[in-house]
């Protein structure tokens, strides 16, 4: 991360708030992205992360308070423009187009952002976003002959084949081995040294230490921590609200063992 020398957010979130209906599902919710840092989103289910993912893609609908991409602002713009402006997200869900193979669900992502590009141009920015996924192979395959973890990674290529400078990743370890989750944190620090700045939202709290500058906390549509992932762990509101004590000992002892 390199937000000390480089004090201007890439994005910054300011008192979003969300209600569907009655129910607040985000309240007054600030935070900043600086370029080349990864930020971890976390907190129970339905805490409001992947709303608030939502509100930063343009998918949220209407909504209060602000969101700036590189000083500008984006609230309220459609969830295409945002996108090609610079700002990719993957989704929990995967859902691939099952007809068409792997190298065209890519390709597709790359035209939508780019509309009056080549289809060649098209194509070998696709190939490039598998390759560096680790897909290149089965790029002429369909969707529904991957592996769960190589679909995860079918889904962050489309979003890296848009060529964006911020992506959203909302857990995208979801369901994932201990082996799948290792590739996967490597991938995203290979990515984030690509120069992309990332939100991460993950429940897997190992892989969201190892890859995380800052960790901003949800609860209840709330914010309730943000700063780096050392003292949110031991925030005790943190560990009451959401990591169990369990969590907290065990990574206490893990930072005292030789």
């Amino acid at each position: 991360m390199n937000a000390q020398s480089n004090p201007a957010p890439i994005l910054a979130v300011r008192d979003v708030s969300v209600r569907f209906g009655g129910v607040v599902a985000v309240r007054d919710v600030s935070f900043d992205l600086f370029p080349g840092e990864i930020v971890g989103l976390i907190g129970p289910n339905g805490a409001g992360k992947t709303t608030l993912l939502n509100v930063v893609s343009g998918l949220a609908g209407r909504h209060d308070g602000t969101v700036a991409f590189d000083g500008e602002t984006i609230s309220g713009r459609k969830p295409h423009v945002i996108a090609r402006k610079g700002i990719a997200r993957t989704f929990q869900i995967v859902q691939p187009f099952k007809n068409l193979t792997v190298l065209q669900n890519v390709s597709i992502g790359a035209m939508f952002c780019a509309p009056n590009r080549l289809s060649s141009e098209t194509r070998a920015l696709a190939r490039e976003a598998l390759e560096k996924v680790g897909l290149g192979r089965k790029a002429d395959i369909l969707p529904t002959q991957l592996t769960l973890s190589e679909r995860k990674r079918l889904e962050l290529a489309r979003a890296l084949s848009t060529c964006p400078r911020v992506l959203l990743l909302d857990e995208v370890m979801a369901g994932l081995n201990h082996t799948e989750i290792e590739r996967i944190v490597a991938l995203i620090r290979e990515i984030r040294a690509d120069g992309l700045s990332i939100v991460v939202v993950e429940h897997v709290m190992k892989a969201i230490m190892a890859i995380c500058d800052r960790i901003v906390v949800l609860r209840f549509g709330e914010k309730i921590a943000d700063g780096p992932p050392d003292a949110v762990v031991n925030d005790p509101h943190v560990v009451s609200a959401y990591l169990g004590e369990r969590f907290a000992k065990r990574h206490a002892a893990q930072e005292v063992s030789p």
